[in-house]
């Protein structure tokens, strides 16, 4: 048998030792890479875990192992930077069911309610509130201006008015244009810092309780200024004129009438019952 030359068995154990080296490393690299995807996935299970977690603790309190997270027993933001807004509209409320015993407590309630939304606004500001709570008082503003402001003064003219057709073609204009007022204050900065753009619905708080005071003196059909103040209300909450806002002095001046015509109204109230 021939013995391959010396040098020919050199390179030959150079070549096998290069290959096992390749291998080596290729194996490497493999189990490098399958420690990687292992890791990796482990990784997405434990963010998937912690969104799920997350998910159920934003929903509720976190719940013990195999029971289902606590859900909130009532809906909404229930913070204490409403409480004007709810006290406003709980008199609205007493002031709807007082039509149908005495209107002119009604309108003592239709003040009170339009003085509770003027101050609103500067109570809720005192609090520390996030957006969630922000977004949530604006919207239950406009509500509660839907009751005090549209709802209690339809309630006050069909108790005035025998005529219910006419009182309902009245009420279909007033309610159409508050509405329309209130939507465009949500979906907007309304109007410039200083001014409003359109008569704020808060002001049939202010004028009509002065139609009721002054109608006795009108002598005539008490429904016509009602009728006449209706209208005239409805057509100065659309019309894109900047009203000034309340500042400073205003706001003494504003709750001071306010007072006046909630005694002028208690008074006469109380004289006819």
């Amino acid at each position: 048998m021939t013995t391959p030359p010396a040098g020919a068995l050199r390179t030959t154990a150079q070549t096998a030792l290069a290959d096992a080296t390749t291998g080596a490393t290729i194996a490497t690299a493999d189990h490098t890479a399958l420690a990687d995807a292992t890791a990796l996935a482990e990784a997405t299970g434990a963010t998937a875990a912690t969104a799920d977690h997350t998910t159920e603790t934003t929903a509720g309190a976190t719940a013990p192992a195999g029971l289902a997270p606590r859900r909130r027993v009532v809906l909404g933001v229930w913070h204490r930077s409403n409480l004007v807004t709810h006290f406003g509209l709980v008199t609205a409320g007493l002031g709807l069911g007082l039509v149908l015993v005495n209107p002119g407590w009604s309108v003592v309630c239709l003040v009170v309610a339009g003085v509770s939304d003027l101050l609103d606004g500067a109570f809720a500001r005192r609090f520390a509130r996030d957006q969630t709570t922000r977004d949530f008082g604006v919207q239950l503003d406009s509500l509660a201006d839907m009751v005090a402001f549209v709802a209690l003064p339809a309630a006050l003219l069909l108790a005035l008015r025998p005529a219910w057709w006419a009182a309902g073609l009245v009420i279909a204009l007033y309610a159409t244009a508050a509405v329309v007022r209130l939507a465009f204050f949500n979906i907007t900065t309304d109007g410039t810092p200083r001014a409003y753009r359109g008569l704020p619905v808060t002001y049939a708080a202010l004028l009509l309780p002065l139609v009721w005071l002054a109608t006795p003196l009108l002598g005539g059909d008490p429904t016509v200024p009602w009728d006449v103040a209706f209208v005239v209300l409805a057509v100065l909450f659309v019309v894109d004129v900047p009203w000034p806002k309340p500042r400073g002095v205003a706001y003494a001046v504003f709750l001071a009438l306010a007072l006046l015509v909630i005694a002028g109204l208690a008074w006469t109230t109380a004289a006819s019952s």
